[in-house]
């Protein structure tokens, strides 16, 4: 793991949770190539914009973007992007959305963590993309086992991401809810240790 990238708070106006706070997020947090970064956030809204900039930011640059989102979070994804974008670069082969509850079920059985189904289900789709241009990952699938209270499912999904980054250079970013932060652990330090860049999104 490397050492947090510093990120200034007073550079960021978070009092109506607008676009351009949530680009200037995305764009320090993924500043270097092969960033594994994390975002811990409040409110759903912060997510949501941080999303929304690191997909149009990514699709605008011509990377080849990989979201794995929930249902939920895919239709709002879509209704907040002009859909012309979306089925353009669907269509292009530029952007590929997976579903996170489908992925999760897939590597992820009894608590225990499949390594090579990640590799089936995740690794193949990096190495394909990769082999076109630079590659950008949010993944949601953390997440869900995070707010479980799966937190060593959790950790080892973020080391497994961290093997692939060290075979082929890539960004990755994953997200964190505090409010389901585990009492009484150092969970949110262990992640911390995952990642190469970190931003705790304030809160009112």
């Amino acid at each position: 793991s490397g050492r947090l990238s510093p990120v200034d708070p007073d550079r960021y106006d978070y009092d109506d949770h607008d676009l351009h706070a949530a680009s200037t997020i995305i764009d320090d947090l993924t500043s270097t190539a092969s960033t594994h970064a994390v975002l811990f956030f409040d409110e759903d809204a912060q997510l949501a914009h941080a999303i929304e900039c690191f997909t149009s930011e990514g699709l605008a640059a011509g990377e080849q973007v990989i979201l794995v989102l929930t249902p939920e979070r895919d239709r709002h994804l879509r209704a907040a992007l002009p859909p012309r974008v979306i089925a353009e670069a669907e269509r292009g082969g530029q952007l590929q959305i997976m579903d996170a509850r489908t992925a999760l079920d897939e590597i992820v059985h009894d608590g225990v963590l499949d390594a090579q189904r990640f590799d089936e289900r995740f690794a193949t789709a990096v190495r394909d993309r990769r082999a076109r241009g630079p590659v950008r990952i949010y993944g949601q699938v953390v997440t869900l086992l995070w707010q479980q209270g799966d937190v060593v499912a959790s950790l080892e999904l973020e080391r497994l991401w961290n093997d692939l980054r060290r075979e082929l250079a890539f960004t990755v970013l994953c997200s964190y809810p505090l409010s389901a932060a585990p009492e009484g652990s150092d969970a949110f330090e262990s992640v911390r240790d995952c990642h190469t860049a970190a931003h705790v999104l304030p809160h009112d």
